[in-house]
């Protein structure tokens, strides 16, 4: 059995955003998972529960680190539009 065409192009969709993030030592192992899985399959097709699973794997977590890029580091206070201060003219 082989990978459906939409499971590689997964895969290729995943791997070129992940450079726009930053990476931390689990998600780096996820990656090194899947690149084994992929290598694996490759050897032996009938290895393509293990790409899947990686698949999924790698998907979760480009969506946990897309989240976490966008998730505010700390709350940001927010400012009035305008201050109500007394007129110039005292």
């Amino acid at each position: 059995m082989l990978l459906k065409p939409e499971e590689i192009a997964q895969l290729q969709r995943q791997l070129r955003e992940l450079p726009h993030f930053q990476l931390s030592e689990g998600d780096r192992q996820v990656i090194r998972s899947a690149n084994q899985a992929i290598q694996a399959y490759l050897g032996d097709p009938h290895a393509i529960n293990s790409v899947r699973d990686a698949l999924a794997h790698l998907k979760a977590t480009r969506n946990e680190i897309a989240h976490r890029a966008t998730a505010p580091s700390a709350p940001e206070r927010t400012r009035p539009a305008y201050t109500l201060d007394e007129d110039d003219n005292g």
